[in-house]
């Protein structure tokens, strides 16, 4: 990753040119493979859990609307059932055989209230279940997307600060090899030097700051 960014650098790139900078490089950038890898595994992990908790919030939802139909329909049934028995009664009245007709319509009225009741108490039961679900709902995607963008937090620091151990490293070396140079000719020594390290020579000052 490191090698990446370096291309990129114009101060790193110039200093890429010594001897031994991949010897320099290769602990750094190892750290950050491997914290790389950390960070992905990390975010795989919490991405299933939001799967998960996505999967696990649409079950609770279904369940708890698949139980408010089947109250709902027990308490139609219920109905339908009384409404039927008392039916039966008006329909078996022989001639002549008095009935009270507006009894039989304020007991049909009440029933049909009674009804009504339970399936709006049902209705609310299952808006109540619904929000419950819901609000736990946000509240763990939350939690889980929380914990996502603390851990790429942290990844981008530990690379930031992997980075900046790295260009210390580099500079300090990039010093040694140009008083290595410098002095080469007082020891008698002499070696070729590439067009890129006599540029390093020419243009070393900024390796102090």
């Amino acid at each position: 990753m490191i090698a990446r960014i370096i291309k990129n650098d114009k101060e790193s790139s110039a200093l890429s040119h010594l001897p031994k900078f991949l010897e320099t490089l290769q602990p750094h950038d190892a750290n950050i493979e491997e914290n790389t890898a950390k960070f992905q595994g990390e975010m795989k992990n919490r991405n299933k859990e939001k799967m998960n908790t996505i999967a696990y919030c649409e079950q609770v939802l279904r369940d708890a609307e698949k139980q408010a139909e089947l109250e709902s329909i027990a308490a139609i049934d219920k109905f339908n059932t009384l409404r039927k028995h008392k039916f039966r009664r008006l329909f078996a009245i022989k001639e002549g055989e008095h009935f009270d007709y507006n009894g039989f319509k304020k007991e049909m009225a009440k029933e049909i209230e009674t009804l009504e009741d339970e399936l709006m108490g049902v209705e609310l039961k299952l808006q109540e279940q619904l929000q419950v679900a819901t609000t736990d709902f946000q509240e763990r995607v939350k939690r889980v997307l929380e914990e996502m963008k603390n851990k790429t937090n942290i990844y981008i620091a530990e690379v930031n600060q992997e980075m900046e151990l790295f260009s210390v490293a580099l500079k300090a070396y990039a010093l040694q090899e140009v008083e290595r140079i410098a002095n080469m000719g007082e020891d008698g020594d002499q070696e070729p030097l590439s067009d890129e390290l006599i540029m390093l020579m020419d243009d070393a000052d900024y390796l102090n700051t």
